[in-house]
């Protein structure tokens, strides 16, 4: 743990990490009906993948610079696409 970490923020990683398990919890699900059926559905997929990896990010809290936006960017690159092609299907 971080010296000087507030209850606050330790809060929020806790809740970014409950988050995170509940994200990796419904990709295994997801697997397994992926497997079950034998299609797997692209987007959800990947906009899971984001989601995990923007919950894990908050969950560990980077310092900030380029690695913690670079994972906000990846995660982001995830999500927003795989979003639209939720939406206009």
């Amino acid at each position: 743990m971080r010296r000087g970490m507030t209850g606050t923020s330790r809060t929020t990683r806790l809740a970014f990490g409950f988050a995170a398990v509940v994200v990796l919890v419904a990709l295994c699900l997801q697997l397994s009906n992926w497997l079950r059926v034998g299609v797997v559905n692209w987007p959800i997929a990947v906009n899971m993948l984001g989601l995990l990896v923007l919950m894990t990010t908050g969950a560990v809290d980077p310092p900030a610079g380029p690695f913690r936006l670079g994972l906000t960017v990846i995660a982001l690159a995830l999500i927003l696409p795989s979003s639209f092609l939720l939406v206009w299907r």
